[in-house]
């Protein structure tokens, strides 16, 4: 939710945390995280660096 109380799209959330680029008419929006590695770091900095199937195995043993 946004702060009007109304719901933020996916599209915009994913804008607003710098994953992808905004709106530029009828081109394709543009991915702006580079690979894997910084897609993570964003999303998880505490597991910064640690692939997704390092960390499913990590959770699978714990």
């Amino acid at each position: 939710m946004n702060m009007e109380g109304g719901n933020i799209s996916s599209s915009d959330q994913l804008e607003a945390a710098g994953i992808r680029g905004g709106f530029e008419g009828s081109k394709a929006r543009r991915v702006l995280i580079q690979n894997e590695a910084a897609l993570e770091a964003l999303l998880n900095p505490v597991n910064a660096g640690v692939g997704i199937s390092e960390r499913m195995n990590r959770e699978d043993l714990s």
